[in-house]
């Protein structure tokens, strides 16, 4: 456990101070990505939709046994 955790410290100090600070600076600018609120109305309308779907399978099942 201990060795792994001096390879991963040694990892992270073989990156090179320019591409560090260049990630550095890449990651304070990098925008912030906010998905769309219009894909969550629609995830759950569509989830309401599978939901019940779901519950009439379930009766359909239940009658076809009945029926047999």
């Amino acid at each position: 456990m201990k060795e792994q955790d001096r390879e991963d410290e040694n990892m992270e100090l073989k990156v090179s101070k320019p591409n560090r600070r260049k990630n550095q600076e890449a990651a304070k600018s990098a925008q912030v990505i906010h998905p769309h609120l219009v894909f969550y109305e629609r995830e759950e309308l569509r989830q309401e939709r599978e939901k019940k779907t779901n519950i009439f399978v379930k009766k359909a099942r239940k009658q076809a046994k009945r029926g047999k």
